[in-house]
């Protein structure tokens, strides 16, 4: 068993430690039981390694091993725009299944200002200093960035503050009057807000749209695009897991910065923050509700575990100031809520904007399955007002050929005797065609090929929706395509249950008698082995592992992923 902590590379430093030997050498093997001793001999650096293991796997062994080395990863370096002389303690613990890497303790050494070292954080998210942090942040936006600007002043909503849930039985009351103390305490932390930045109006879904009326809920959630796109500020409560949790917080003192000498460098830590990005960490991140509130919103504030949080279309900005640095080089260079834009030219580049969007929806949570596709009416909406496309049950009519083209990620954990896709669940009332990614609870990804052609004469789909909204839910579905048949029927090769977890196959076309193309099938229940059966030839083109002339064919008789395409209407309202 082992487990190693990884430090910041620094120039090397007088070591006076006889356990971790300071912070200069390059690798160090120690205990569990010795990095104590170092700490109660008065090392620095050995409690704060301590610290750092024992806050992600707690419960070692004094005599367990470890090692100490200088962490030369990107998880360990800081991206650019920040002082070059912080370090961080990340663990790793690979004995143990499921574990990951957590970078769990930050450090930084002072030069002449300390404001070169780790930057502290307020400590309450309700103080005045977070209040002036907040103000700061809404006045740059407003002043600076013309991105988060309205072209023309938005209405409100049918109906603003009345909290409480309100219902057809209650909404006369509501009217009346709202007893302070009926309201949940993130309903007060919120009207709290509102109010010390001086702004007049609150709206809450669950308030402001009659909950149990149907067909006011339609009609409010229709407009979702507006209402979120026309909000000054939302208010978001990331770490509360319901309306009792609240906005505000006590930081921990854990994440407030400790100041040590460190044979005779003065550094300061503290436990490495949770930012907003992660599911793990905050539970509301996995909402499908909540990721199409924060893709709408024009200024979102959070109000996490530790800090304080921001994004607005043009910036991103925390407490602690690395928000980007979690992201990692590639995302730091677009903000989150960037990546979802939809831009007026090149008109192509909208397509891959939307297959981001679906992949990483895909993967959120819903309390309600009906929901799939309310819950992302609202960015469908922006979508529609840029390309002029209809919208199809998720897809687009103007790229629906490529749109069609998405899959469930095979599941590789799986015996090779089980088939990759049996374990998708399908929900359990029908919510849309399975041509469409929403016909499955599962996260989706979307074939990479380069040089695409198309071999399909025809391509058309017709959707009808049960309210208004032509992005909302579905009521009944439609696909029809023409193509070229082809009558193929595919061989065993090779099964190598110790080597591989799939099946080699071949693809013999049936009049022309020859073997024609070699392929990788993962499980095989479904496959009609040694039968004939006919593909539709879908398309052509070049990619990774592909040929400049290869085709794609989807089976006619087997439904499975996005890829295949059924002759016949289904009896359920929706075509297969």
């Amino acid at each position: 068993m082992s487990s190693s902590a990884l430090i910041g590379s620094r120039p090397p430093v007088k070591a006076e430690c006889e356990v971790c030997c300071g912070i200069g050498a390059l690798l160090i093997s120690a205990t569990v039981g010795e990095l104590a001793e170092g700490e109660d001999a008065g090392c620095s650096l050995c409690e704060i390694l301590r610290r750092a293991i024992n806050t992600h796997t707690p419960g070692r062994p004094p005599d367990e091993p470890i090692s100490l080395c200088h962490g030369l990863g990107i998880y360990e370096m800081v991206v650019g725009g920040y002082a070059d002389n912080r370090i961080k303690i990340s663990v790793y613990g690979h004995d143990r299944p499921g574990a990951e890497m957590r970078s769990v303790y930050e450090a930084g050494l002072y030069e002449e200002t300390p404001a070169d070292a780790v930057v502290d954080i307020i400590g309450n998210t309700s103080s005045p200093a977070a209040m002036s942090k907040i103000r700061g942040w809404i006045e740059n936006c407003r002043e600076n960035h013309k991105g988060c600007r309205l072209a023309t002043p938005q209405p409100l909503p049918t109906r603003v503050l009345d909290p409480l849930k309100t219902e057809s039985s209650t909404i006369d009351a509501r009217k009346e009057c709202i007893s302070w103390d009926q309201l949940p305490r993130t309903f007060q932390d919120a009207v709290a807000m509102t109010r010390a930045l001086d702004v007049r109006y609150l709206w809450i879904d669950s308030l402001c749209i009659v909950q149990d009326d149907a067909k006011d809920w339609q009609r409010e959630s229709a407009k979702m695009h507006l209402t979120y796109r026309g909000a000054y500020l939302t208010l978001a409560a990331s770490s509360s897991a319901g309306p009792g949790g609240g906005l505000f917080r006590d930081v921990p003192s854990e994440y407030s910065l400790r100041d040590w000498d460190l044979n005779g460098q003065r550094i300061r830590t503290r436990r490495k923050i949770p930012h907003i990005d992660s599911a793990c960490d905050y539970p509301l991140m996995r909402r499908g509700w909540v990721f199409q509130e924060r893709v709408l919103s024009r200024r979102v504030l959070h109000f996490s575990t530790a800090e304080l949080a921001w994004e607005c279309m043009e910036d991103n900005a925390c407490e602690c100031g690395q928000f980007y640095q979690h992201l990692g080089v590639t995302d730091s260079l677009l903000a989150p809520k960037e990546r979802y834009r939809p831009i007026d030219e090149p008109k192509g580049w909208l397509m891959f904007v939307w297959r981001k969007i679906v992949m990483d929806y895909s993967r959120m949570e819903l309390s309600y399955e009906k929901d799939v596709f309310p819950a992302l009416s609202g960015v469908a909406e922006l979508q529609r007002a840029v390309r002029g496309s209809t919208y199809l049950a998720g897809l687009w009519s103007d790229t629906l050929i490529y749109d069609l083209l998405w899959r469930v990620p095979k599941i590789w954990s799986l015996p090779v005797h089980e088939f990759q896709y049996d374990r998708v669940a399908r929900p359990l009332g029908w919510r849309a065609p399975t041509w469409s990614w929403a016909s499955v609870k599962s996260a989706v990804e979307y074939e990479e090929m380069a040089g695409f052609s198309s071999k399909l004469t025809r391509c058309e789909a017709n959707v009808e929706h049960t309210g208004e909204s032509e992005t909302g839910e579905l009521e009944s579905a439609t696909l029809e395509v023409s193509g070229m048949l082809v009558e193929v029927t595919i061989h065993r090769a090779r099964i190598n249950e110790e080597r591989h977890r799939h099946r080699t196959a071949y693809l013999k076309f049936g009049d022309l008698g020859s073997i024609l193309k070699k392929i990788t099938i993962f499980g095989g229940d479904q496959v009609l082995w040694s039968k004939e059966t006919f593909y539709l030839a879908y398309s052509s083109g070049s990619g990774p592992g592909r040929g400049p002339t290869e085709t794609d064919m989807t089976s006619c008789d087997e439904a499975v992923g996005g890829r295949s395409i059924w002759p016949t209407a289904g009896s359920d309202g929706g075509t297969s």
